[in-house]
């Protein structure tokens, strides 16, 4: 939905009207079709004094969070994001620049993970990914996957698109059993697709109260026997190499323990009163997210 090839069109609208020229869903989708084959960065960006492009420099990362938010704003009125009923399921922020970071060097890093952070403090309930970015922040998804709760058990659509061309006939499909799950889920993190359902040409809820929570599901009658890591707070890493940040509750393995060893699959909801009450939380302030990684094995019985 968003990336940082700014919307010329788009941006001197709302530089003209304060943000305000867009009225209503079918205006909203018309003129993004119009401003999509429009591409670049506006001009007059060049004229911002001590202005350098798509780095972490104060008055780039001005304006382009002040048109992300304006963006995210319209979408949020328009109740376009999942959550609200709408299409939108993710967003995109920035596009391929790995190359681009290179050249910046340590710059470049500390820009991409504040344009990540700066996306998902948006709020927008779906998650957010980069195109094509190595070591992607661990808040932004990079698309080499496909989540588990996106899978039905059969008749599975694949869509791919490519930009540069190639042969899909390149393309494998892999699957992956193994006995270390884990799950990573931050607060922005929308529920599970299977808390909707679309009906009379609208997407539903199907559940009473539709959180976020960590979901993980042992394979061929397997059950967890062990929680191996379990932080909610601010941890990083990837599955098998999760690391504590430096703000986690003391009792993210109890919890997590509590709700899943012995059971074939189990759900930890995304609930800070769950982990600590208000007044030992030890950094309110902070964007909570829930890593767990376990084991799962055979039970005695079988």
């Amino acid at each position: 939905m968003i990336t940082v090839l700014w919307w010329q069109r788009l941006v001197v609208e709302a530089s003209a009207t304060g943000g305000g020229g867009f009225v209503g869903c079918k205006e909203y989708q018309r003129r993004l079709m119009v401003v999509n084959a429009v591409r670049g960065l506006p001009y007059w960006l060049r004229e911002i004094p001590n202005i350098t492009f798509r780095s972490y420099n104060e008055p780039f990362k001005f304006h382009m969070e002040r048109f992300v938010k304006m963006i995210v704003d319209m979408m949020k009125k328009e109740k376009l994001f999942a959550p609200q009923g709408g299409p939108i399921i993710m967003s995109q922020i920035e596009n391929e620049y790995n190359n681009v970071q290179l050249a910046y060097k340590e710059l470049g890093v500390k820009y991409i993970h504040w344009a990540a952070d700066m996306a998902v403090a948006q709020q927008t309930g779906v998650p957010w990914i980069m195109c094509k970015q190595k070591q992607a922040p661990s808040s932004v998804v990079q698309m080499y996957h496909i989540p588990r709760p996106f899978l039905k058990k059969g008749k599975n659509l694949l869509v791919v698109f490519e930009e540069t061309g190639g042969n899909p006939d390149g393309i494998e499909v892999l699957t992956v059993n193994r006995d270390t799950i884990c799950s990573f889920i931050t607060e922005y993190h929308p529920p599970n697709v299977k808390s909707w359902k679309k009906e009379e040409g609208r997407f539903q809820t199907v559940v009473d109260d539709v959180k976020s929570g960590a979901h993980l599901t042992c394979s061929d009658g397997k059950v967890i026997k062990s929680v191996e890591f379990a932080s909610f707070g601010n941890p990083d890493g990837i599955c098998g190499n999760y690391i504590q940040g430096n703000c986690s509750s003391p009792n993210s393995r109890k919890i997590a323990e509590k709700y899943c060893l012995g059971k074939s699959s189990c759900s930890i909801p995304l609930e800070r009163e769950i982990f600590d009450d208000k007044s030992h939380d030890q950094c309110p302030d902070v964007s909570k997210t829930l890593a767990v990684q376990v084991r799962c094995g055979r039970s005695k019985s079988s």
